[in-house]
């Protein structure tokens, strides 16, 4: 980091130039090393001088200020507090040796978003720094595969520097996961809207990475969020006649003779739309 500092004791009655020292934190991140994420804070009383730990070591330093000697004075009694809101800010629990290793990806990738706008602490990497992107629906790529009953999907999410297949998106969904690593040190970003959609695409595919047509829904929900999909005459078709239905105002024969209560009346007209487009229930 390109450190320097020598720790003294200078006279009070001496005739330098004193400053206070910044209480700032100062976040050294790692992204590889032994933890997907290494977190080792420390305070930086001015520029140029060695990171310390918070509220230990001396009291005194002396640095450069332009062309002028000065003596740092410290501010240790201030240090810890300050790296104690700060850390606690960030979602980390403060410890000793105020050093984290973190391994859960959410947690790392969430924190490393949280600190890309500066403020609060200076952050400095001791090796390459993640890139982040957010996925975008736009980006996204779906393909319905020929079918009847089931349809087969693939597809996948754009983002550049590589593709990642759409099995890996709902493998994350279903994991709770918003973060997703495509390769190297590039990490997506799922928001939420979308994550949503791609949840509930997870939850209607089985463990053959198929959907029913009665889960077109589904489908439709996410080509209107911009999601680009491809599929056959056959999914088309029962996408039409599923879009007809919602529309369709169902009439009771005219052979009933009896009154329906509210919610038979609403079965009703379900199971006749559903009927109208072969959705096919259980």
């Amino acid at each position: 980091f390109g450190e320097r500092g020598l720790p003294l004791a200078v006279h009070s009655d001496l005739p330098v130039h004193r400053v206070h020292g910044d209480v700032r934190p100062v976040l050294r991140l790692e992204a590889a090393g032994a933890h997907l994420l290494g977190v080792d804070l420390r305070v930086r009383p001015h520029p140029g001088l060695t990171a310390l730990r918070p509220g230990e070591g001396v009291a005194s330093l002396i640095g450069r200020s332009g062309d002028e000697t000065v003596v740092v004075d410290r501010q240790l009694e201030a240090e810890r507090p300050a790296a104690t809101t700060f850390v606690e800010s960030v979602g980390l629990e403060p410890n000793p040796e105020w050093f984290w290793g973190i391994d859960d990806p959410e947690v790392a990738m969430r924190l490393v978003s949280t600190l890309q706008d500066g403020r609060g602490a200076t952050v400095e990497w001791s090796s390459r720094k993640p890139t982040i992107r957010t996925a975008q629906a736009a980006k996204l790529s779906m393909q319905i595969g020929a079918g009847s009953d089931w349809f087969g999907v693939s597809g996948g999410l754009d983002v550049g520097a590589a593709v990642v297949p759409l099995h890996e998106l709902l493998a994350a969904m279903r994991g709770g996961r918003t973060w997703i690593r495509a390769e190297g040190d590039l990490w997506i970003r799922i928001e939420d809207r979308l994550r949503e959609r791609l949840g509930a695409l997870a939850d209607a595919t089985d463990d053959k990475g198929r959907i029913a047509r009665i889960h077109g829904g589904v489908v439709e929900a996410l080509s209107e969020e911009g999601v680009v999909v491809e599929a056959p005459p056959a999914w088309m078709g029962a996408m039409d006649r599923m879009r007809e239905a919602a529309t369709l105002k169902p009439k009771l024969p005219k052979t009933l003779k009896a009154e329906l209560r509210p919610y038979q009346l609403d079965g009703f007209r379900w199971i006749t739309r559903l009927l109208h487009w072969a959705g096919g229930a259980v």
